[in-house]
């Protein structure tokens, strides 16, 4: 082969540099470098700024979405003992009842632990009684189903006695206590 042939590959073959900027006019005095420069600087604040404000958004998100699964759980636990809850209120409805000859009966004994079984898991889920005997009638606790004269044991707008019980879970009232609330003597 002849070595002094040249193609059109071999010609301008000379070492090229790793500067892409090579060969390309780089004085400040070149007409809209500033312009250019100012642009990208803008659009890099723009970038930045469309950026950090996703950072926002997203951080705002995950507090949100925090929140929400949080009141999904308490509303789930709400819903979970209001539909326990009537079962408890028949197992103590009945061990209130009970015969006087079955008060020793270990059968009735299994019933009790039964309900103080639920009680107690009430009690880890937040759910806790309201208070009522001798207490100050407050209607956003105690529903009053009746009233009695008031004497010397109970004064007026005290609770006498309870009809059920009444539960709250937190702040929220479950199941509003009823009551007999006594009246001032007419």
């Amino acid at each position: 082969m002849d070595e002094n042939i040249q193609t059109p590959l071999s010609q301008n073959l000379e070492p090229k540099t790793s500067d892409p900027t090579a060969g390309m006019a780089s004085s400040p005095e070149t007409p809209g470098n500033d312009k250019e420069n100012e642009h990208g600087e803008s659009k890099a604040q723009e970038y930045l700024a469309g950026w950090q404000r996703a950072q926002a958004d997203y951080a705002n998100l995950k507090k949100q979405m925090s929140t929400f699964g949080q009141d999904l759980m308490k509303q789930a636990k709400i819903n979970l003992v209001k539909e326990i809850l009537p079962t408890l209120t028949y197992l103590e409805t009945a061990l209130e009842h009970a015969p006087e000859e079955m008060k020793n009966n270990p059968w009735l004994d299994g019933i009790k632990h039964i309900a103080t079984e639920i009680e107690t898991t009430f009690a880890r889920l937040g759910l806790t009684r309201v208070k009522t005997v001798g207490e100050l009638f407050n209607p956003l606790y105690h529903e009053a189903a009746g009233t009695e004269n008031a004497d010397e044991t109970y004064a007026p707008d005290i609770i006498v006695k309870e009809l059920s019980a009444g539960y709250i879970m937190g702040e929220q009232v479950i199941q509003p206590a009823r009551i007999i609330v006594a009246r001032a003597k007419t």
